[in-house]
């Protein structure tokens, strides 16, 4: 991890906790819930056909400063979002860089999972915390896409699992 971090000042507890995880952990895990947001309508349609805040998702907050790695986004309603993010972090810091297109068996016990780069719109827009981190300064984004029970993914026929829209 990097000694001397340049992060923004907290104007709350929940950014001491959200900073004082990235100074401990090296990131901080979010998770955002899947609700309606009609007031996002324009933003959405202009970003993409698939509306992103209408599933929950969870991104991780500091890789990039601490760990030279994009930052991890993870969509869908996965009971388990934070563990499934802190095993793609130990396959990082165990020294594996995850850009778009790979595809690692580390990160899940019996099931592969895949990465797609996200576009800059899209982080600024849905990353906001990972965002104000950086100081509204372009960072990089990679989405961490599931299979389903059937190693099917999001984008094949069949597929059965929690709607993961790719974001970039």
């Amino acid at each position: 991890m990097r000694a001397e971090l340049d992060l923004p000042p907290p104007d709350d507890d929940f950014d001491r906790k959200l900073i004082s995880d990235i100074h401990e952990y090296g990131w901080h895990c979010l998770l955002v819930a899947d609700e309606n947001h009609p007031e996002h309508a324009e933003q959405n349609a202009a970003l993409g056909p698939d509306p992103i805040y209408d599933a929950a998702f969870a991104y991780t907050v500091g890789l990039t400063l601490t760990r030279d790695h994009p930052e991890l986004v993870l969509v869908g309603r996965w009971p388990q979002a934070h563990a499934i993010l802190q095993s793609a972090v130990a396959v990082i810091e165990a020294g594996t860089h995850f850009d778009h297109g790979d595809e690692s068996d580390d990160v899940l016990e019996g099931y592969p999972v895949r990465f797609h780069s996200v576009t800059r719109e899209w982080a600024d827009y849905l990353l906001t915390y990972a965002s104000w981190v950086h100081h509204r300064s372009p960072f990089e984004a990679v989405q961490l896409v599931l299979p389903d029970r059937e190693t099917r993914w999001p984008w094949e026929d069949g597929y059965a699992g929690p709607p993961q829209p790719i974001i970039g």
